[in-house]
């Protein structure tokens, strides 16, 4: 087994303390990276990827407040608190600025980001981001996550029953409630950076159609669809995504010049 290039920390972000790997061993002056898991689960979700990233950008992968290693508050924090949470654990690690990959309601983390820290988000990745409203009810997605475990390689699941315990049942399910009344068409309209959307070929979560609609609606957003993935291509398809995310960086540096991605 080739040793991991994350490292681990914990740092006290105001009243939360906040776990997280990360990677700084990629060429001086790269572009960070930021990886935002999505509902109840945590950075070993993204270790995959962030492995397959780290040699070309440093890849910092928290545990949002709630989730993973990271303190448990009381009351499930909802997306505006975890975006500004996400915020503060950036200024404690000196990141002014970096590109944020978001799966599942880690994009819709890094709308609410976006929107309160404009200067700090350079583009954004989003994998598989969840549907709008309206085509959301708990029992449908809860039936679409059941389904989409077919297609997802058996390693996954370990790394979600550790995620979702630690979790509990109580802040997934009021979590899941609070971003399902969240207003994702009006948010993606008005994103301020440019977004490269991401879908595996076999989710069930966040259909074609859906992500079709999600990147017509981002004011710069493009569409990618990973052939054999499904809705953790983060986990599944980590190389071939990563491939991706370094190509989309280096051509939007090379058309936009280095102020943006």
């Amino acid at each position: 087994m080739k040793p991991s290039r994350l490292t681990r920390r914990c740092d006290q972000v105001g009243e939360y303390r906040i776990f997280s790997r990360c990677s700084n061993t990629a060429p001086e002056n790269s572009l960070p990276l930021v990886l935002v898991h999505g509902l109840s689960v945590s950075s070993a979700y993204m270790i995959p990827l962030a492995e397959a990233l780290a040699p070309d950008f440093p890849v910092f992968a928290p545990d949002l407040p709630g989730h993973g290693n990271s303190v448990k508050p009381e009351r499930a924090l909802n997306l505006q608190e975890l975006a500004a949470a996400l915020s503060a654990w950036m200024d404690v690690l000196a990141i002014p600025a970096a590109v944020m990959v978001g799966n599942s309601m880690g994009c819709q983390i890094i709308l609410e980001l976006a929107h309160a820290r404009r200067a700090g988000v350079r583009g954004a990745v989003f994998i598989a981001p969840p549907r709008a409203p309206r085509a959301r009810g708990a029992l449908a997605l809860l039936w679409r996550g059941a389904r989409n475990m077919l297609p997802e390689p058996v390693t996954l699941i370990p790394v979600l029953l550790r995620d979702y315990f630690a979790a509990g049942l109580w802040r997934t399910f009021r979590t899941l409630r609070m971003a399902q009344q969240e207003p994702v068409r009006e948010r993606l309209a008005r994103m301020p950076a440019p977004t490269l959307v991401v879908r595996g070929e076999h989710d069930t979560i966040a259909p074609q159609r859906w992500v079709e609609e999600a990147a017509r609606l981002l004011p710069e957003g493009k569409l990618v669809v990973l052939p054999g993935a499904a809705h953790a291509a983060n986990f599944d398809a980590s190389h071939a995504l990563a491939a991706v995310v370094r190509n989309w960086i280096e051509g939007y540096s090379a058309s936009h010049g280095p102020e943006r991605v």
